[in-house]
C-alpha cells in the first residue's frame, strides 16, 4: 500500500518533468551554456575565442553529444533530457548518501522525501532546464556516498580531496561541501588518524588541481583567463548586484516547499535529541553549504534557490521517523504520514502542471530560432542574443552574453574596472568594429528598450543598422524585429520587406 501511495507523486513528478523539458520557455542561461558547448564542438576555445564567465569544465563532456542532435531548437530539448537525467542522478546520490549515513531510517521515508523534492516548483523549474552543473552535484554526492561506505584512512581522504577539488573548480558554489564534511568527520578521529587523513586530503586536492590544470592546458585555455573571468568577475558582480531582495526572498516566495524543508530540519534536530545521537558529517556539511549560500548569494534566482530545497530533502525522512515513534500510541501514524507525503507532493506539482510552463513562449523562441537558421547560412555570423539565438550559429560579437544587474553595472564595466583579460574586446567601439568586419547575416533589434543587449551593444547595433539601412530588410510578421542582409533575401521574398 505504501508503494502505491508514493507512486502517485512520483508519477506526477515524472509527468511534470517530461512536459517541462519540452514545454518550458527557453532561459537565457541555458541557451548561453548550450551555445558555449556548440562553439567548443566547433573547435573554439572559451575565453580566447568567445567571452564566458563560468568555469569551462562543465561544457566539454557534452560536446560529443551534439553530433547526435539536430541543429534546430530540438538540440536544446536533447540537452535538457541529459540535464534532467543528471538532476535525477543528483537526487538519487544525495538521498543514497544520506541513507548510508543513517541506515536506521526506513527506505520508504527516503523515497517519500525524494518524491516531495521532485514535485517542488523551484526544483521542477531548474530540473527541466539545461543546467550542466547538475552532473557536478551528482558526482559530488556519489563521491560522498562512497566515502561514507569506505573505511577511514589516507586513501579515503585522498579520494575526497580529489573529488572535492575537482567539484569546487567545476562549480565554485560546491566549495564548502567537502571541507565541511572532512572537518566534521575528522573531529571524530584520534590525533594520529587526523594527521594521516589531513595529509591524504591535502594530497588529493593537489592531485585534483593538477588534473584540472592538465585539462585546461590540453584544451588550449589560458588558466589565468579562466580564473579571472570566472571567480573575480563573479565576486565583483555579486558585490555590485544591487538587488532589493536576496536569495532568502526567493525561498520565501515558495512557502510550501519552504515549510516542508523547515519541518524536516526541526524533526531532524528533535530526533537527534530524543535519540541522543550526533548528526552525521554529511548532514552538517549539507547544512553548512546551504547556510553559506543563503548568507553570501545576493541573487534571487531559481538556480540558487532550488539546490537549497534539494539539499533539505535529506532531513524530510525524520518526519517519517517521528511517525513511527507516534505509532506506539497511534498505529496508523506511518500510513497517515505516507499519505500526507503523497498529498503534499501532488499539491506542490499541481501548479506547474496547470500553468503549462509558458509553452507559448517556448514555441515562440523555437519559431524565431528556426527562422534565423533558415536565413543565416551556416558559415555566417549573427547578432542575436539568447534566448532567441540559435545554438548552431556563430556570433558577430566576442562578448555576446551580458550580465544584468539592478545596480546598472554591466559586463563591460566589470571587465574594465578589474582590468580583466579581453576588456578591449567589449564596449561600443569594439562592437562597431566587429559588426563592420562580420556583416552579420541576421540582426535582432527592436529599436525600443533592448532587454537582452547591454546599452553599449544596443548603441553599436543602432548605429550599424542606420549606416547600412539599404543593406538590410526586416522580416515581416515576426516579433521581435529581425533584420536580414539584403543579399541573402531572394527576389520578391514573402517574408522580408
Amino acid at each position: 500500500m505504501s508503494r502505491a501511495l508514493l507512486a502517485v507523486p512520483l508519477a506526477a513528478a515524472l509527468l511534470a518533468w517530461v512536459s517541462g523539458v519540452f514545454g518550458r520557455a527557453f532561459d537565457y542561461d541555458e541557451v548561453m551554456q548550450a551555445h558555449a558547448i556548440w562553439q567548443i564542438a566547433e573547435g573554439l576555445v572559451p575565453f580566447r575565442d568567445f567571452f564566458e564567465c563560468h568555469p569551462p569544465f562543465l561544457w566539454y563532456p557534452f560536446a560529443p553529444a551534439l553530433a547526435l542532435l539536430p541543429e534546430g531548437p530540438e538540440l536544446l530539448f536533447g540537452l535538457r533530457i541529459l540535464s534532467a537525467l543528471g538532476f535525477a542522478a543528483w537526487m538519487a546520490a544525495l538521498l543514497g548518501a544520506a541513507r548510508a549515513a543513517r541506515p536506521a531510517l526506513h527506505a520508504k521515508w527516503w523515497v517519500a522525501a525524494g518524491a516531495i523534492a521532485a514535485c517542488s516548483p523551484p526544483v521542477l523549474d531548474l530540473a527541466v532546464q539545461f543546467r550542466p552543473d547538475v552532473w557536478v552535484w551528482a558526482a559530488a554526492f556519489a563521491a560522498l556516498a562512497r566515502a561514507i561506505g569506505t573505511r577511514a584512512g589516507f586513501r579515503r581522504a585522498a579520494e575526497l580531496g580529489v573529488a572535492g577539488g575537482l567539484c569546487a573548480l567545476a562549480l565554485p558554489k560546491l566549495a564548502p561541501l567537502f571541507p565541511a564534511f572532512v572537518l566534521t568527520d575528522l573531529a571524530r578521529r584520534g590525533r594520529e588518524e587526523r594527521i594521516r587523513e589531513i595529509a591524504g586530503y591535502a594530497a588529493g586536492i593537489a592531485v585534483g588541481v593538477a588534473l584540472a590544470l592538465g585539462f585546461v592546458f590540453a584544451a588550449g585555455i589560458d588558466p589565468r583567463e579562466a580564473w579571472e573571468l570566472s571567480v573575480p568577475y563573479h565576486g565583483y558582480v555579486a558585490a555590485h548586484a544591487g538587488f532589493a531582495h536576496n536569495l532568502w526572498y526567493e525561498l520565501l516566495a515558495t512557502p510550501g516547499p519552504l515549510a516542508v524543508a523547515l519541518a524536516g530540519v526541526v524533526a531532524w534536530a528533535a530526533w537527534l535529541r530524543a535519540q541522543r545521537v550526533a548528526p552525521t558529517p554529511l548532514e552538517l556539511a549539507v547544512l553548512a553549504t546551504a547556510a553559506i549560500q543563503l548568507a553570501l548569494v545576493p541573487f534571487p534566482y531559481v538556480q540558487y534557490a532550488a539546490p537549497v530545497f534539494v539539499l533539505a530533502a535529506i532531513f524530510v525522512p525524520y518526519l517519517g521517523a517521528w511517525a513511527e515513534r507516534i505509532a506506539v500510541h497511534w498505529r496508523p501514524a506511518p500510513h497517515a504520514a505516507l499519505a500526507g507525503a503523497a498529498a503534499i507532493g501532488v499539491a506542490l506539482v499541481a501548479l506547474p502542471l496547470a500553468a503549462g510552463w509558458q509553452s507559448r513562449d517556448a514555441a515562440r523562441f523555437a519559431d524565431v530560432q528556426r527562422v534565423i537558421l533558415e536565413l543565416a547560412p551556416p558559415e555566417a555570423r549573427i547578432a542575436v542574443p539568447p534566448p532567441f539565438h540559435p545554438i548552431a550559429r556563430r556570433d558577430a560579437f566576442y562578448g555576446l552574453i551580458q550580465t544584468w544587474l539592478p545596480s546598472g553595472v554591466t559586463t563591460e564595466q566589470t571587465l574594465r574596472a578589474l582590468a580583466l583579460p579581453h576588456a578591449d574586446q567589449v564596449g561600443e567601439p569594439a562592437y562597431r568594429r566587429e559588426l563592420e568586419a562580420s556583416r552579420p547575416a541576421v540582426v535582432l533589434f527592436t529599436g525600443r528598450r533592448e532587454f537582452f543587449y547591454s546599452p553599449e551593444q544596443a548603441a553599436a547595433i543602432d548605429d550599424y543598422l542606420t549606416a547600412h539601412a539599404d543593406e538590410y530588410r526586416r522580416v515581416v510578421g515576426l516579433e521581435p524585429a529581425l533584420w536580414v542582409r539584403a543579399d541573402l533575401v531572394a527576389a520578391a521574398p514573402p517574408n522580408a520587406e
